[in-house]
C-alpha cells in the first residue's frame, strides 16, 4: 500500500484496461476535516504528488503538517491511499490559485479534502 497526496483525482491515475478489456476499481471516498487530514498525514509515510505550491501550502497551513511540491505522475494500485484537494467550483481557463485565494475558496466551501481508497 501507497499512500498518496495530490491536488487533483482522474481516471488515468488507476490502471486503464486495454481495448476490448473491462476493469473494475472500486473507490471507497471519504470526506475529511483538516483534523482529520492531520491524522491521516502523520499515521504513517506519504509520497507527495503534489504540483501546485498553493495546494501544497494550503494543507500544510489547515494541518500543520509540511507537505511538499513534488510533481509527479502516480498509477494507484489495490489498497492505496489518495489524500485529495479537491476544488468545488469551475475556475477559469489557465487559472492558477495560489495559496491565499484557495484558503479564500477554503472559507466559502469551495474547496474539499478527500481520502479516496482503492480498493
Amino acid at each position: 500500500m501507497v499512500r498518496y497526496v495530490c491536488n487533483t483525482f482522474t481516471l488515468s491515475m488507476l490502471p486503464l484496461p486495454s481495448p476490448g478489456e473491462a476493469k473494475c476499481h472500486i473507490l471507497v471516498v471519504h470526506a475529511l476535516d483538516p483534523e482529520g487530514a492531520r491524522q491521516w498525514l502523520t499515521s504513517g509515510d506519504f509520497v507527495s504528488a503534489v504540483g501546485h505550491e498553493g495546494t501544497a501550502a494550503l494543507l500544510t497551513v489547515l494541518t500543520g503538517v509540511e507537505v511538499p511540491v513534488q510533481r509527479r505522475q502516480i498509477i494507484l494500485q489495490p489498497h492505496d491511499e489518495i489524500l485529495i484537494v479537491q476544488i468545488l467550483t469551475r475556475l477559469p481557463e489557465g487559472k492558477v490559485l495560489s495559496a491565499s485565494e484557495l484558503k479564500q475558496l477554503w472559507d466559502e466551501g469551495k474547496v474539499q479534502i478527500l481520502l479516496v481508497c482503492v480498493r
